[in-house]
């Protein structure tokens, strides 16, 4: 809920309390996909500098970059590919 809503500081809250940033909600679909999938950018910021991977893929083959670039997020797509996502 917190990568859905952009809530940053509850993310880091919730990594610092020991949550798992690259959890998998069974479809593939994690913290990242669903930060900039959304919009948020500081999200993303906060769950790339917890160590995700840029790469991770949904089981239907998305990545966070794909939802991003698909919405529109300029700035999440920038961000993504300096964390390392593949094109």
């Amino acid at each position: 809920m917190a990568a859905a809503t952009g809530h940053a500081t509850v993310i880091s809250e919730l990594l610092e309390a020991g949550a798992d940033a690259s959890t998998d909600l069974g479809d593939g679909t994690t913290p990242l996909i669903i930060a900039a999938s959304s919009g948020h950018e500081a999200a993303v910021a906060v769950i790339l500098e917890a160590g995700v991977d840029a790469n991770c893929t949904t089981l239907s083959r998305n990545t966070a970059l794909f939802m991003a670039a698909q919405q529109g997020y300029s700035s999440i797509v920038a961000r993504l590919l300096r964390a390392g996502a593949r094109v």
